[in-house]
This record gives structure tokens, sequence and C-alpha cells, in this order.
């Protein structure tokens, strides 16, 4: 059975064509219903709130401003060719997520279409390509890349990978150009894209020997690219390796031990499957937890260099690696997610395939958990289909962590149901008492609730806790003057507008510049009969 026929034209055959539509159905069945979905999480500051992607005639700016990238410019990042996609989507539905899911989707098929050609050449088997895309193409760990709009940045540098890597394996004159051009959509996807380059080195040492020799022009036609990549944004590197990362390279890279282990144990038994995992930071070796990552993460390395076909494994385990390292290298905000497996599952479902080749038993056996896995994928679509429900599912897997409660909470207030918004948002503070917008949020939902004395309570609470927020003391200044409109006690109304005028001069002190917290302030001091101070 081959995936081309044998014919110079190289054209399609017509059983990979009903294999490939088959895909496609499968496909449209288990993600059909995500048509329906909400934005979720990032997608509000980079599609909804955006006002960058709703000019086509903005497609230029994107590939020189990072800016763009969102409402919000302190959370830039560069990647152009997304923003293009969104634009084309908004160009079509505007706001209607239907359009930007359907991308999702075809993006995710392209990708498990790409799989299965490079399953073929590695394997030298056309089953094996199958096998490695239907097994890429159910898995549920690599669901969240098509539920969640914003994780298309990780297929389209998915995308871009696997085909510039088969060009850059072909002998026509024109491939290396084409695989230099989709490395450069890749990076301008995500940086993710950047593991194109030891990927295809390590093809040319491990699975061809040797083969580097007659490809070394490729190779550093690439380098050049991801050269000019780091040049472009490297403003945006170095704010996220030197100027201010969000945590030690001790703790990240000791944690990343952890979490390889624990991306193993997610594709291997993908069930406990969140948009945020319970998963803790380690410093050194001394964690048991990170002691016993290390030591299952190298006897898997020694028992996959002692199978048959070792160079290919050893690849294909690398692969896994390699994928995962600009995430593993670099301190990012969350510790890991799912879409991160998305490229590095590639190697995984290649490596199974191949594994299982020789064996008829073991073929079948992974051909058997095909639709179980198919079923795990759908199942997980209804955790995307509400807020409510991705948070609720969340907060149940991972209790102690900050972000679910924030998220529910958030959603709650969104709802104007203010007596779960102090719920969620009060367990919230109880993981992360520094998050800002809970106190300013909590103060708020006591005060539409009627309760001033905690919704005052809860400003000063967070006051004290963020010192050198302005916004904190700004939020209590307001809530002081609002208790003290409200009193019917001439000293308790004094004494609120004291507060209040002490909150704005803390302002004043930490943002001296700000006219609005000067004209309150001016106003404060009126009510108190003190209008030249």
């Amino acid at each position: 059975m081959n995936l081309l026929s044998t014919d110079p034209s190289r054209r399609i055959s017509p059983v990979a064509t009903r294999l490939a539509l088959g895909l496609a159905v499968v496909l449209a069945v288990i993600y059909g219903s995500s048509l329906d979905f909400p934005f979720q999480f990032d997608d509000g500051h980079s599609i909804v709130e955006n006002p960058h992607i709703r000019s086509f005639a903005n497609v230029p700016s994107f590939f020189v401003d990072p800016a763009m990238f969102s409402v919000d410019p302190s959370l830039m990042m560069y990647r152009p060719v997304v923003l293009t996609s969104y634009a084309l989507n908004y160009l079509i539905s505007q706001l209607h997520p239907w359009s930007y899911h359907l991308l999702n989707l075809l993006t995710h098929l392209s990708v498990v279409l790409g799989v299965g050609l490079l399953a073929r050449q590695l394997t030298r088997s056309a089953e094996g390509g199958w096998l490695a895309a239907w097994l890429f193409a159910v898995h549920p760990i690599h669901s969240e890349a098509v539920y969640y709009i914003s994780s298309r940045s990780e297929s389209l540098a998915c995308l871009a990978v696997l085909v510039a890597f088969l060009l850059h394996l072909r002998s026509e004159r024109w491939a290396p150009i084409g695989s230099v051009l989709l490395l450069a959509l890749g990076l301008a996807s995500k940086s993710v894209a950047i593991a194109l380059l030891p990927l295809v080195l390590l093809h040319d040492t491990l699975v061809e020997p040797g083969a580097w020799r007659q490809r070394w022009q490729r190779h550093a036609a690439l380098w050049v690219v991801a050269l000019l990549y780091v040049m472009q944004t490297r403003s945006i590197i170095a704010r996220a390796t030197i100027g201010d990362p969000v945590r030690s390279y001790t703790e990240q890279w000791w944690t990343q031990v952890k979490a390889m282990s624990y991306y193993l144990h997610l594709l291997v038994i993908p069930r406990g499957l969140s948009v945020d995992h319970q998963f803790l930071i380690s410093d050194s070796l001394l964690d048991p937890y990170a002691a016993a990552a290390l030591a299952v993460c190298g006897s898997l390395l020694l028992v996959l260099l002692r199978l048959g076909r070792r160079r290919l494994s050893l690849f294909l385990a690398l692969w896994f690696l390699v994928a995962l390292a600009p995430a593993s290298l670099v301190p990012l905000n969350v510790i890991v997610n799912e879409h991160r497996l998305y490229l590095a599952g590639v190697g995984v479902a290649i490596g199974l395939a191949a594994l299982v080749l020789p064996n008829d038993r073991a073929r079948r056996g992974l051909a058997w958990t095909l639709p179980l896995l198919a079923l795990l994928t759908s199942q997980r679509g209804e955790v995307w289909a509400s807020h409510e429900a991705l948070w609720q599912d969340a907060v149940r897997k991972a209790p102690g962590m900050a972000r679910p409660h924030i998220m529910l909470g958030q959603v709650y207030q969104l709802q104007g149901d203010d007596a779960r918004t102090i719920k969620w948002l009060d367990a919230a503070l109880v993981r992360d008492s520094t998050y800002a917008p809970a106190y300013v949020s909590l103060s708020d939902a006591h005060a539409r609730l009627g309760d001033m004395e905690a919704a005052a309570r809860m400003a000063r609470r967070g006051a004290h806790v963020l010192p050198d927020s302005v916004g904190m003391w700004s939020h209590l200044a307001q809530i002081e003057r609002t208790v003290a409109m409200a009193s019917s006690s001439g000293s308790a109304r004094s004494a609120a507008f004291e507060a209040s005028a002490l909150a704005y001069e803390h302002a004043l002190r930490l943002s001296p510049d700000d006219a609005d917290l000067h004209d309150n302030l001016g106003n404060t001091y009126q009510e108190l009969g003190r209008p030249g101070q």
C-alpha cells in the first residue's frame, strides 16, 4: 500500500486519497462541535480585544511590530503569521469563532498528513506512516492545539517544521528554497520552529550518517534564517532570558527535568488533562521528584538505545527532547502546557509506529487503542465548550494552583454572580496573595452586595499586601470615598474622607504625575473643607 504512486509524476494514489479522506471525516466528527465553542483565555487579549486584526491592511505591520500581537503592549510576541491568520478569520466571520476553530482543525489535519508522510519516509513503510498519522490525529494530548484558538501558533509552527523537514530530504533543486521559506514562516508563528535546525542535523548524522556533508549548504541557509529571526526578536528574547525571567534558571531546569517524565506520563496515560496542571517548582536534584524524573528519563533513553533500529529510535527520542527544549530552557509563566507536546508528539507517534511495525500483535494492539483515544479526545471537547466548564475542570484537577481559581472567579464576575465571585477569588488569594486584581474585584463584589465594611476591608488588605501598587491605593481611596458618601454620621463621614485622602496621597507618591489622582485628591480635600490644601 503506497502513499504515492510509483509513476514519475508522483501523484497521490487512490488508496492514499481514501485514507486521507477517512482521517478528515474522523477529525470532523471528533472536533466538529468545536465550531460553536467560545473564545477562551488568551484569545481575549490577542483576538477579541485586539484592534489590530480587524483590518487586513495591518498585515505588513505584523512582521515589524511585535506589540500588535495583543491589545496589551506588555504581552508582545513576534508571531506575525498567527496574527495574519487571525486577520483572515476576522475578515471571514468577524468575532464569530466558527471560522477560527475551522482553521485550527484544518491546520491539525495538515499536520497529521505531514506526520504520515514523514513517518513513511523514516520507517520506509506506508503502514508505519498511517499508524503514526492516526495516532497523532486522535491522541487527546493534542486536543488543546485544536480546541484552543491561541494554540494555533503551535500547530502552524509544527506544520512548517514538518514540511521544511520533508523538503530538506528531497533532491530537487528548488527544495532547499522551500525549506528555508517554511522555516521563516514557522519562526514567524512560534519560536519552537527553531527546533528544525538540530532536528535536520541529527537526522543527517544518525539516520543518514554523513548526509550532512552533502547538505551542508542547506544547513547553513537554515542557520542564516534562524540568525535573522534572533536579531528581529532580540529584545523579546533578552527580556525573557536576562532582563526579567519569571524564575531562576536553577528552578527552571530542575522543574523541567521533572516535567519531561510528566509529559511522558500524559502521552502514555492521557488522563487528567487540564488547561492548568497541578505542578510545583523544583530547585535541585535533592528534590526526590526531580531525582526520580531524571532517573526515569535516563532509563528510557537507555532502553531506546538497545532496541532494534537503534539509530532511528535514538533520533526520535532526541526529537522529543529537542522539540521541548525551547520551552524547557527559557523560563515561562506556565510551567507545563499540553500544547507544548504538539511538535514533540510527532517524534513519539513515529517512534511508536516504528516500534510496533515488526510485530503483528503489537501493531494490532496499537490500532485497537485508536478508537479509545478518539473517544477521550471527543470527551475533552465538553470541557472547552464553555468558560465555566473549562475552569471548573481546572480547579478540580489543580486545586492548589491559583490561576484556575482566579479565572473561575472572573467567569462568575462577568456573569454578575457576586457570591461565587467572592468564593473563588477568596480561594485564589489563599494560593497567591499578590494577585492585585483579585482584591479590586472582591472589594467591588462586596460593595455591590451592600457590604461596604467588607469592601473597605478587602481594599485595605490589598494595599497592605501590595504597598507599591498605584492601582490598589487608588481603589482603596475610591472605596473609602464611597463609604464616606454613604455615611449618615458626620464623624464617620469625615473619618472615611480622611482615609480616602491618605490613600490618594500614597498613590500620588508612587505616581506623582497622574492628573486623575490630583483631581480626585482635590475633590476629597474639598469635601473635608480644605480646598486650598
